[in-house]
Formats: structure tokens, C-alpha cells, sequence
């Protein structure tokens, strides 16, 4: 599927998503709630006209806002005020099927591996540069955090080349257990904290400004 570019939607003065947040999802995204709505305030602080996030790992289940989050949902409501598109990556063509229902014709799909997906977006010319990088695609598993935390940073490898200073990077399912940090994130932490990206975040999720 071709990737749209980002869309003009006039100005952005006095087009605050935040109220409506506060309504409708931040109660419903639970302990996501607070991180949510950091990560949509730095990126409606950019002030552009039409954004671009990129996600891996789509919508899976309806209505599972505790658990899921439905990122791709609130990224989609996120586009339609202020312009721009969404790109999510899912392996897994059901989950795929599902997000297109919740989702406006601003949200476009990818089936693929994430890594090999961004890595082959990395390298076209007319895919704007990322406003917002969110990964979630590589379920966790506690006991073993290492291979979905290894991922994550495989994720962020392949699309560096599209993401610029400003950037926000998010990464989801993130704990500490034992004194010892469990998630999907742990190892994008460390590099993030080695090249001194900008902490936004640091709780279920984490967020930091490129």
C-alpha cells in the first residue's frame, strides 16, 4: 500500500485535542491514562499542520482499552483534528481487519514483520519523517522480557533514518520487578539514555524527544 504524505489541515490555533482526552479516554486507558496524554500534548505542542505516526502493533481486540490501549484508535482521532496520517504495522492480518474498523480512511495498514516493514519504509524517499514513533508489537513475557525488549530496539534501528530531532519515541509495557526493569523497553532506555534523548515519560510507558 502506498504511504500517503502528510495533509494540510489549516491552522492549527484552537484545535486542542486535550479537552476531549480528558473526556472520552483517559479514564478508559487506566494506568496508560497519564502517559497517553503526555505523549499527544508534546505532539500537538509541535504545531504542525497534518502529523505523522508510525505504530507497530495495531487495535487487536474492540473496546480493550485496560489492556491494549487502543493506540491506534486514539492515534486515528488524533489526525482527524489536526491532519496528517497513521501507519501501523501488525503481523497478524486479523488484527489488522479489526483496527480498520475502528479506524478513518487516515489510518493505513501494513502486514509484515515490523522490523523488515520499517526498515524497507526507512529507505523510501517520499515517506515524511516521523513525528511520532510508538512501539508495541512484540507481546512481553515477564519471566523472559529479553526477546520483546530486543525487538523493540530492532524496531527503532530500522526506522532511525526517518525519525530527526523533535521526534517522540514511545514504547508501551514497561515495570520494574525486583529492583530490575521488565518491558518491552529496557533495552531502548539504555540507548536512549546513552545518545541523551530527552525523557518526557517514565512509568507504563515510556517517552522520550529525540
Amino acid at each position: 500500500m502506498p504511504i500517503a504524505s502528510q495533509s494540510a489541515a489549516g491552522s492549527i490555533a484552537g484545535r486542542d485535542f486535550l479537552p476531549r482526552f480528558d473526556a472520552e479516554f483517559l479514564e478508559r486507558l487506566a494506568v496508560r491514562g497519564p502517559s497517553f496524554r503526555a505523549m499527544l500534548e508534546a505532539l500537538q505542542a509541535m504545531g504542525k499542520d497534518g502529523v505523522f505516526i508510525l505504530e507497530t502493533g495495531c487495535l487487536r481486540i474492540p473496546d480493550n482499552w485496560f489492556w491494549d490501549g487502543m493506540s491506534t484508535y486514539v492515534f486515528d482521532q488524533f489526525v482527524q483534528l489536526h491532519g496528517g496520517r497513521v501507519l501501523s504495522i501488525d503481523i497478524r492480518r486479523d488484527n489488522i481487519e479489526v483496527a480498520r474498523r475502528y479506524c478513518s480512511p487516515r489510518s493505513n495498514f501494513i502486514c509484515a514483520d515490523s522490523v523488515h516493514a520499517l526498515h524497507q519504509l526507512s529507505r523510501q524517499d517520499d515517506l515524511p519523517v516521523v513525528d511520532l514513533l510508538y512501539l508495541d508489537s512484540f507481546d512481553l513475557d515477564k519471566k523472559n522480557p529479553f526477546p520483546s525488549a530486543f525487538h523493540h530496539v530492532k524496531e527503532l534501528a530500522a526506522i532511525m533514518p526517518k525519525l530527526r530531532p523533535g521526534t517522540i519515541v514511545c514504547v508501551d509495557d514497561n515495570m520494574v520487578i525486583d529492583g530490575r526493569p521488565v518491558g518491552k523497553g529496557y533495552l531502548v532506555a539504555e540507548f536512549m539514555a546513552n545518545i541523551g534523548a530527552a525523557k518526557l515519560f517514565d512509568g507504563y510507558q515510556m517517552i522520550w524527544r529525540l
